[in-house]
């Protein structure tokens, strides 16, 4: 069912000028029929006009992961419930230091989300994450640098926002967590409610 875009622009602003706290939200089904209710803002977790857009990394299945820093073997990544994630953005729990890849949505333009120690490593985990662009040209898997931080108890997360330019051939998305001063010790990362937006 369509969400009608001016009946829920127009709800919040008059909803913030008015200082209610409430949506005024507008749906189209296929019958035609304008069905309107109010909604506390307090309720609302996320608004998507065009879903077709968005496709949560969570959903996307991973094409490869390998442990890093001399390490035999890593846990696969543990996917929350996309159920009760807003958009069905799942957080993505990996444990590093390890790199693992997800193929892009074709058209894909933009990624953005929340990475963090997860909170069994806020005291003792140190640690690097960047996000790069793979792609196969001729068969060679060249990746581009886009984001990368480093997370530890001072700074245990950060938000990331960036702009994709999908080469020619395939191309895939790889997140590396890389162990950093402090060793590879509880260096266990949460990617938050990210999404992938056309």
């Amino acid at each position: 069912m369509p969400l009608n875009k001016q009946a829920i622009s127009y709800g919040a602003q008059r909803a913030g000028e008015l200082g209610i706290g409430e949506l005024d939200v507008a749906a189209a089904p296929s019958d035609k029929k304008h069905i309107r209710a109010t909604i506390a803002a307090g309720d609302v977790r996320a608004i998507c006009f065009d879903f077709s857009r968005v496709t949560p990394l969570a959903t996307v299945p991973m094409t490869s992961m390998r442990p890093l820093n001399n390490r035999r073997w890593a846990p696969p990544p543990v996917i929350g419930d996309a159920r009760l994630a807003p958009l069905n953005a799942a957080d993505i729990e990996l444990a590093g230091p390890m790199e693992i890849e997800w193929p892009l949505p074709v058209g894909s333009t933009r990624l953005g989300g929340q990475i963090e120690l997860a909170p069994s490593s806020q005291m003792w985990g140190d640690c690097e994450v960047s996000i790069e662009l793979v792609s196969d040209t001729n068969g060679n898997g060249v990746s581009k640098p886009l984001w990368k931080k480093r997370l530890r108890s001072q700074e245990p997360e950060h938000a990331f926002n960036i702009v994709l330019t999908p080469q020619q051939g395939t191309t895939r998305l790889r997140v590396r967590i890389e162990a950093s001063e402090g060793g590879p010790v509880q260096d266990r990362i949460i990617v938050r409610r990210a999404l992938i937006v056309k």
